[in-house]
Parts: structure tokens; sequence; C-alpha cells
């Protein structure tokens, strides 16, 4: 949370944020202006106010009579990206050790309860559903968010947990009660790593180990790597925690 706060937020600098997420949320679809009038409650005039001096400054880009995210976005995350440490030890860490090319790995951070992947390393066990960089996911369901969750107290992982309740279900298999999830992080905790068995995607088996020793203001962060259930080998996850191990290492710096 920001240190700094408005006791006047600027609306046309909040209209601007919450037009970006709408954008955003439509993929690649165009969003219309009246959508974007109707969903942030302010007059068309307005809201075409607004996209002008977005589309302007590269933000967003007019396309099919709406409206998508522009080019600048990417400029802008390459900059954020390359301020963090961590992203980048990681990065370079896959590009230049060759038995990381064997599963696609992700490096995530935690914001409240949702894991956000901030870095990933494509392998050649690819899993087809592996969460794009940027994407959020519920913690609950996933093996990065669970060993996040984990370097807190449980005193802290309940006030998370209870304040995102109701907490989302990806499978039959995620975990949504509170007390449920509550053990499932301590086991975690216990472990030293976590377990993501079909919770997050049907069929799809993952582990996460989480980034250590870093810097105070930096984290958490995690590692994970997911294969297809049904061709893990019996020492398949043995291998896939010594190689998450070695790249939080390298990531920890």
């Amino acid at each position: 949370m920001s240190t700094w706060t408005s006791v006047s937020p600027a609306p046309a600098v909040l209209r601007a944020g919450a037009t970006l997420d709408l954008i955003a949320a439509g993929g690649r679809r165009p969003v219309r202006l009246p959508e974007i009038a109707a969903a942030l409650g302010i007059a068309r005039s307005s809201a075409a106010n607004v996209c002008a001096a977005l589309a302007e400054i590269g933000l967003i880009k007019e396309v099919d009579r709406g409206f998508v995210l522009g080019h600048k976005l990417v400029e802008l995350s390459g900059y954020y990206l390359a301020a963090f440490d961590p992203i980048q030890r990681f990065n370079d860490y896959c590009r230049m050790h060759e038995e990381v090319h064997s599963y696609t790995l992700h490096l995530a951070t935690l914001e409240g309860v949702n894991s956000m992947n901030v870095a990933r390393s494509y392998g050649t066990d690819s899993v087809a559903v592996a969460p794009r960089v940027g994407q959020h996911l519920p913690a609950n369901c996933t093996a990065i968010g669970k060993i996040m969750l984990a370097q807190f107290d449980d005193d802290e992982v309940r006030r998370r947990v209870e304040a995102a309740a109701p907490l989302q279900a990806m499978t039959t298999h995620s975990r949504t009660d509170v007390d449920e999830v509550l053990a499932d992080i301590r086991a975690t905790r216990d472990r030293g790593y976590a377990v993501n068995d079909e919770e997050t995607y049907l069929g799809v088996y993952g582990v996460a180990v989480a980034v250590p020793d870093l810097a105070p203001g930096e984290g958490p962060y995690g590692v994970s790597c997911s294969t297809l259930k049904a061709s893990m080998g019996p020492s398949q996850v043995d291998e896939m925690l010594q190689l998450l191990r070695n790249v939080a290492s390298a990531t920890a710096g």
C-alpha cells in the first residue's frame, strides 16, 4: 500500500485508470465508447475526452470504432520489470542454464490473496494452459500463491483469506473453505514447498518454492513449474524441486 494519500483524488486520473482496466478486461475485443461511459457512470463526451488523452500518449489505440491497449504500455511494462532485480536475475539464470529448459517456469509475486506472474521461461515440457505474464490467479488455487502465503504467519494469512472471501475455485479440486486453505498453507510451510494437484487446471500438477532472503521491500516471490499429471515419472517431483530451488537461489541474488 502506498504511503501517499490524497484528500481529493483527481477524477480524471481515476477515470483514466478505470478506463485502462476496462479495456484490458476486453482483451482483443475493442471496447466502444458507450460501454466505457456506462461502466464509469459518466457522459459519453467525458469518456471521449479520457480516451482521446490516453490515445494521444499511446496507452490505448482506436480500432474498429472501439479501443484496445496501446503499445506504450509494453514500453512502460519493460521499464517496470527491469527495475526489479529478482525479475532480472530470474530471466538471466533461465537464459544461461540449459537444465532450466526442460520445464516452463514462472516467477510471481503476491497481491493480497492473488498471485501475479511477473516472468516466465518457456521449456520443452510446456503446459499449454500456463498463465501469461501479468495474469492474476487466486493464490488458494496455485502452488506459487500458496508458497508465498506461507511466508506470512497464520494471523496474516487468515486476514488476507477472510478479506477475499468467498474464495474463487478454478476446478473441483480447489480449496475455498477458509479453514481448509489455512491448513493447506500450514502444511506447505512445514513441507517447505507447495503443491498444486489439479487445483488450477484439471490434469496439471505443479510445485513451487519461495525465493529466499530477499532485500527489505522485495517480494514475496515464488517460482513454480507444472507438468501433465498423467505423464509424471516417480522421481519427477524431486527433479522439479531441485530445479526450482536452484532458480530461486539465483533469483534471490
